[in-house]
């Protein structure tokens, strides 16, 4: 039961017809594994723990550097070679109290996978390279867990919701290989604008957000493109499950 300091907290969210105190109840009963604590993590970290998300874990093996301050406002100078989850987790221990954030400091793997994943209600992937999001995608498909991921770079990002449905596109039938060494592009190689990052780890937040309360309209099958430069928000319907995805079982 929500008392008189969490309805004062979360008004304007119980005040919303599609949450109310029902919804808000929800939110503190779920769990969420978040895997990252960059440009896309932070914003994401924050809003679900501002947003009364009971147990956030938090998974992330690097340490604050200079270089990720303009764009990871879990972080300041204070904070540089400190490890991001210990970080992300004081600070989001200091916005909402209510949220209980466990931080993991390390890559994410099989055993992650196998102990916080199945405990988690979903999976965001807030990563930052090919090989993590493959990793993640099929450990969630093997443990039935739907993953919320984005990816960002320079003025440009994408959101997908992968939901392991029989006829649900995959993410390795949406990516089947991984990019060439020449086609890769590190955000220190070719840039990235520190508030490109915010709008689309802000969209992983509402989407996950969406996900826990089963409301709206979410992304499964779908894939939301993001141009800051050019203003422009497209979305592109996946129409079916690819057949000859080497990543499904058969």
């Amino acid at each position: 039961m929500l008392n008189d300091a969490d309805l004062e907290r979360y008004a304007r969210q119980v005040i919303l017809e599609q949450i109310g105190e029902e919804g808000q109840e929800r939110l503190r009963a779920s769990k969420v594994l978040l895997i990252g604590l960059g440009g896309l993590g932070c914003p994401v970290a924050m809003y679900l723990a501002l947003a009364g998300v009971g147990r956030v874990v938090l998974v992330d093996h690097d340490q604050v550097e200079r270089s990720n301050l303009p764009r990871q406002p879990l972080f300041g100078d204070a904070d540089l070679g400190r490890p991001k989850v210990m970080v992300a987790a004081e600070c989001l221990g200091f916005l909402n109290p209510d949220s209980a954030c466990e931080a993991v400091m390390q890559r994410f793997d099989v055993q992650i996978a196998s102990t916080h994943g199945l405990e988690a209600d979903l999976w965001i992937d807030a990563s930052d390279n090919y090989i993590t999001r493959s990793d993640i995608a099929l450990s969630a498909a093997k443990h039935e867990r739907r993953v919320v991921m984005a990816a960002v770079q320079g003025f440009q990002g994408h959101i997908t919701t992968i939901d392991p449905g029989a006829e649900n596109a995959c993410f390795h039938g949406l990516f089947p290989t991984p990019p060439s060494d020449k086609a890769v592009s590190h955000c220190e190689q070719v840039g990235i604008l520190g508030a490109v990052a915010g709008v689309l780890g802000t969209m992983l937040a509402v989407e996950a957000i969406k996900e826990l309360l089963g409301i709206g309209q979410g992304l499964t099958n779908q894939i939301l493109l993001y141009d800051g430069l050019f203003a422009r928000v497209q979305k592109m319907k996946i129409l079916h499950k690819r057949r000859d995805c080497s990543a499904c079982p058969r």
